[in-house]
C-alpha cells in the first residue's frame, strides 16, 4: 500500500460493496475488496440491524452536555435511574 492509499475498514468495504453490487458479479468485488463472503454478510447484517442503545446514547449525551463535562458514568447513570431508566452503569 502506498503512501496516498487509505486503509478501509470492514464496514466501509461492505458499503462500497453494497453500491456497486447491482453492476459488478459479488465474488468479484469481494476479491477486489480483498473480503471474505462470510464477513461481507456479517457485516450486511449489522448494518440492517443499527444501533440498539441510539436512544439511550443522545439522554446521556445530554445530561452529560447539560452539565458541562463534569459529570462522569456514575452520575449520569443514577441521573438516568431518577429518570426511570433501567440502565447498567457499563452501558453508560
Amino acid at each position: 500500500m502506498s503512501s496516498n492509499q487509505v486503509a478501509l475498514g470492514a464496514r466501509e468495504k461492505t458499503l462500497l460493496v453494497l453500491e456497486l453490487r447491482p453492476h459488478f458479479p459479488l465474488a468479484n468485488l469481494l476479491r477486489a475488496a480483498e473480503m471474505a463472503r462470510s464477513s461481507f454478510y456479517y457485516q450486511l447484517g449489522a448494518l440492517r440491524k443499527g444501533d440498539k442503545h441510539y436512544d439511550l446514547k443522545a439522554k446521556i449525551r445530554d445530561g452529560f452536555n447539560r452539565h458541562k463535562g463534569r459529570y462522569g458514568y456514575r452520575r449520569v447513570t443514577a441521573e438516568l435511574r431518577q429518570q426511570g431508566l433501567i440502565v447498567n452503569h457499563k452501558t453508560v
